[in-house]
């Protein structure tokens, strides 16, 4: 039990799923049905388009009263960059309103924990879902940061101090808007 809902042995993964795919919105509604209830996600699957083929079928079993909302635990995950939020992260530097704390690991490919990222990626995620809560958030592939270090010829000990202070932080903005209950 988990804030007082059982949660299946098994879970629905939507890494290679996408919005606009019957087949995909039709084996995660019958998993659902069939008593699967954690589904598991990223804003980096599908380039968004896993959590928004999530929130059209949790849409529509809870509409059609097949489902409720708090049967459900979602898990999505924050912080790696690639497709629309590299766009994103890009146009916002280019514009002077970048993120704090960005890893540029390699061209297609960027890293970010830091608060303000976490912010609006948590929006972006909240709204593809339609939900007003997501029940848990992890931060994705953190380990890109030591990679980059490395690769940089940084210091294991310089690297992981600041790895670490990354991820309280982090980790303290998730923990605020937990008490918000967002």
């Amino acid at each position: 039990l988990l804030d007082g809902i059982k949660i299946s042995r098994i879970g629905f993964g939507s890494y290679r799923i996408a919005r606009g795919n019957p087949v995909f919105a039709q084996a995660l509604e019958m998993s659902l049905l069939g008593g699967v209830n954690l589904i598991d996600t990223s804003s980096n699957y599908g380039d968004g388009s896993s959590e928004s083929l999530i929130g059209d079928v949790l849409r529509n079993l809870i509409e059609n009263e097949k489902l409720k909302r708090e049967e459900i635990f979602l898990v999505t995950k924050i912080g790696y960059i690639q497709g629309r939020n590299l766009q994103l992260v890009e146009e916002k530097e280019k514009a002077g309103q970048g993120f704090s704390e960005v890893t540029y690991y390699d061209s297609n490919c960027f890293h970010c924990i830091s608060p303000d990222f976490l912010e609006d990626q948590l929006e972006r995620a909240r709204k593809r879902l339609g939900l007003e809560t997501i029940d848990a958030v992890l931060l994705h592939n953190p380990e890109y940061f030591l990679m980059d270090r490395e690769k940089h010829n940084v210091s294991e000990e310089k690297s992981k101090s600041e790895y670490y202070e990354r991820i309280e932080r982090a980790f303290a903005f998730l923990e605020s808007k937990r008490k918000l209950g967002i």
